[in-house]
This record gives structure tokens, C-alpha cells and sequence, in this order.
């Protein structure tokens, strides 16, 4: 696994670098005073730094088409294999949600308006804190919830 993300690294870096190549050829066969005289010759080394720039930009995207064809069935795989870990992981942040959210729905539904003051000043402040959202953040960026899945964009 290690390997291949490696490779695909390396290759990724090297299309961007034949890219990089395609641009800097452009620069250099436009960078030749338009306002001089401008001769056959000049039109000739201008045509032939654009064909070599387009040629190298046809084979970074034709390399870029290859090496995303073979790497498919892994994109595939790690794709299928984060899901599966995400949503059973979010499953069971949800039955942690929804315990949390029977402990108030619990205080709420007992009657404890009926108890002795004491008790009563407790019971708000537990409804008080049920209004407030509870979140299980993964990782420290991630809350992890059904509807924050569902907004992730892949």
C-alpha cells in the first residue's frame, strides 16, 4: 500500500514537472521581441518551441490517462474500503448521539417538576445542558455525524 501511494507520488510529481516544461517552453518561444523586426526565421523558432510545447503537454495528459487507468482498481478498493470504515464508524457515533440524547429525553419525560426544589434546580440544569449540541469530533476537524457524511464531497 505504502509502495504504491510512493509510485503514484513519483508519477504525479513528473506529469506536473513535463507540465511545468510545456509552460516554460511556451514563455521562452513567445519571449522573442515582437516589436522587432520579425522575420521568417523568427516565426519558425516561435512555431517550433509551440509544437514542442504542445507535444509535451499531449504526453503528460495521455501519461496522466495511463496512470490513472492502471491505478483504477486500487483508487477503486481504498475508495470502497474508507467508506466501509466511515459509515461503520459513524454508526456507531450515532448510537452514542442517540443514547445521549435518551438521557434527556428521559429527564424531560420523568416528572420532576413534582420533586422537592432541590431536586427540581438539578433537573433544569440537566435539560440545560440537553439543549446544548453534543458532537464527537474524529481527528480534531471531522464532527462526526450522518449529516456531516452526507456533505463531504468526493
Amino acid at each position: 500500500m505504502v509502495a504504491t501511494g510512493t509510485m503514484l507520488i513519483a508519477y504525479l510529481k513528473h506529469i506536473c514537472g513535463m507540465l511545468s516544461i510545456a509552460s516554460y517552453r511556451i514563455e521562452k518561444a513567445m519571449a522573442i521581441n515582437m516589436q522587432q523586426n520579425i522575420n521568417q526565421e523568427k516565426i519558425i523558432i516561435i512555431y517550433k518551441g509551440i509544437i514542442c510545447a504542445v507535444d509535451i503537454h499531449r504526453k503528460a495528459t495521455k501519461f496522466s490517462q495511463v496512470l490513472i487507468k492502471s491505478f483504477e482498481g486500487s483508487f477503486f478498493f481504498l475508495i470502497a474500503a474508507g467508506m466501509v470504515c466511515l459509515s461503520s464508524t459513524l454508526v456507531q457515533v450515532r448510537e452514542v448521539t442517540d443514547h445521549n440524547e435518551y438521557v434527556f429525553a428521559t429527564v424531560y419525560n420523568v416528572q420532576w417538576y413534582m420533586a422537592p426544589l432541590p431536586i427540581q434546580k438539578m433537573m433544569l440544569f440537566l435539560l440545560q445542558k440537553g439543549t446544548k449540541a453534543f458532537h464527537i469530533i474524529l481527528g480534531g476537524i471531522f464532527i462526526a455525524s450522518m449529516e456531516s457524511a452526507a456533505t463531504v464531497n468526493i
